[in-house]
């Protein structure tokens, strides 16, 4: 039986061979129309592209510079650049973002927009005249509700912005899937009594899901507890004396291991944290692969960009980065109690 080739397509639509071949790729410039016209002949015709040309390409592509796709705008609401990509709770997204965006042939630029709606209104003004095709945005979830642009048929993408806006696609961190890890790893180690560390001012917006994922797995333990403190910060008094009634035998605090208290007459060691910024700091915990999400972002919003999407979608997606468990030095025992 004679191989389909893509000669054989554009000769059924009319189209050149260069151009069927830019199409079935789903190339920039090729309309989606096009695009569609000449997946759905190859799919008549019973078209499958070569394996070996395929890696042969594959292999000069990679060899080759991205060519320049465009610009995109990475868009908060807080601080400047150097401050936020100072840490890794903020530069991990932007540095992922622009390693992917380099390496697709796309430039990243940086905008912090405020808070303000005439800010904003400013700013998006701005981004339509210099060209950018799409929009990553990074907002605090007290924010997302104030966040006044009219996007429109706009690609945009909202990254590690929780609570989800309804009506654009979000990279989040999956902290469900986190939270029955670290319980998983604590039942391993013979723990029987965990108690969850969470901030009521948060609980709302970013803590949620995690306390929600202890609720629903801490019933494999004999006992399990929560602890909710009204300020971001922990009050180590309150929580020692908290602790010593519960009599908990592990913390697991829904923050960054920079704020972790220490505790008089407690055990550091026996504490887990959900939100590791450094990975290999020691503490036992969950690292969010925040750059890992930044590089997600791109790829959808290429992909977006590609297909002819805009960002507003009567039923936007979600893509759940998952948590990474790292083990530390020493930050939890390995026995039973």
């Amino acid at each position: 039986m004679t191989r389909v080739t893509l000669k054989d397509i554009a000769d059924k639509l009319g189209f050149s061979v260069s151009y069927t071949a830019r199409a079935f790729k789903g190339r920039p410039g090729i309309p989606p129309l096009a695009c569609q016209k000449v997946r759905e002949m190859a799919g008549q015709l019973g078209y499958q592209p070569d394996p070996m040309l395929t890696a042969l390409s594959a292999y000069r592509q990679a060899r080759k510079p991205a060519a320049f796709q465009g610009t995109l705008a990475f868009l908060t609401t807080e601080f400047d650049e150097k401050r936020w990509l100072a840490t890794p709770e903020t530069g991990d997204l932007l540095n992922g973002a622009r390693e992917r965006a380099e390496s697709l042939g796309y430039r990243i630029e940086y905008f912090n927009i405020g808070k303000d709606h005439k800010t904003h209104l400013r700013v998006w003004k701005m981004l339509r005249s210099r060209g950018i095709r799409g929009a990553i945005i990074r907002a605090l979830p007290f924010e997302l509700h104030r966040f006044d642009v009219p996007f429109g048929q706009f690609p945009h993408i909202y990254l590690f912005s929780e609570p989800h806006v309804p009506t654009a696609p979000a990279i989040s961190s999956y902290h469900a899937q986190s939270m029955e890890l670290v319980l998983q790893e604590l039942l391993k180690r013979g723990y029987r009594h965990p108690a969850l560390v969470l901030s009521s001012e948060l609980s709302e917006f970013l803590h949620h899901s995690w306390r929600m994922a202890f609720y629903a797995h801490a019933t494999k333990f004999a006992r399990h507890a929560v602890h909710s403190h009204e300020k971001l910060e922990i009050n180590p008094v309150a929580l020692s004396r908290w602790l010593k009634q519960e009599r908990a035998d592990v913390l697991i605090y829904c923050t960054s291991e920079n704020f972790i208290p220490k505790l008089p007459g407690t055990r550091q060691s026996d504490c887990v944290c959900m939100d590791l910024l450094y990975p290999d700091c020691g503490v036992a915990g969950i690292y969010q692969n925040r750059r890992h999400g930044g590089s997600v972002a791109v790829d959808w919003m290429q992909s977006m960009l590609l297909t002819a999407q805009a960002g507003n979608n009567p039923n936007p997606h979600v893509i759940m980065i998952p948590g990474i468990w790292k083990e530390g030095t020493g930050s939890l025992k390995t026995g039973s109690h």
